[in-house]
């Protein structure tokens, strides 16, 4: 279990840089979240789309060092269905027993709007303002631990299997459910 570390799970497009952006543009908006976790403890798990042509290093690369030291992974496999991106975040938070999360995104339609108070929404025409800036550091501060999730969602009781495909016994799937992600510093996980 993770405990009360705070884990952020972080969008691209849209949060970090504008949905309109140029090449050379990219990630503009990236220090502003940088400062807005300056002096925190929050570990970083990388939600957005670019996971799946990009290794978590070259995701890492991407951003400012001090972001990148925060990365401790991404969400699994994509999720086929309604509110997506929350869902590959709810079977991250479930398996890795999360207690404390947020996530900052441009896409409202991926989070179902009765549960997701979790959720820091950017316009993704602006990316990242002031506006967000002051929801994450202020969100914690007054923030108690968020809802856990269990082993139950939506009335689907969720089993784990052991995958044959993968090594270790730290390899779990759910059916149905897209493959639990692999953090990366998994020394700081306990599970």
């Amino acid at each position: 279990m993770i405990g009360c570390v705070k884990h952020f799970f972080l969008d691209f497009d849209g949060v970090l840089h504008t949905n309109f952006s140029s090449p050379h543009e990219a990630f503009n908006l990236a220090p502003q979240l940088a400062e807005a976790l300056a002096g925190s403890s929050v570990q970083i798990i990388i939600s957005s789309s670019w996971r799946f042509d990009r290794a978590l290093s070259e995701l890492r690369r991407l951003l400012p060092k001090v972001l990148a030291e925060r990365v401790v992974g991404t969400t699994g496999e994509p999720y086929e269905g309604e509110f997506a991106r929350w869902n590959e975040i709810c079977e991250t938070v479930r398996h890795y027993s999360i207690l404390d999360w947020r996530a900052l995104d441009d896409s409202r339609f991926e989070f179902p709007s009765a549960r997701c108070s979790e959720l820091i929404l950017c316009n993704g025409r602006t990316g990242l303002t002031k506006s967000q800036c002051s929801q994450i550091t202020d969100g914690w501060r007054n923030r108690s631990t968020s809802r856990n999730f269990g082993n139950k969602h939506s009335g689907i009781e969720i089993r784990h299997y052991l995958n044959p495909n993968q090594r270790g016994n730290d390899d779990l799937f759910c059916p149905r459910r897209p493959r639990p992600p692999r953090l990366a510093s998994l020394g700081s996980l306990e599970r």
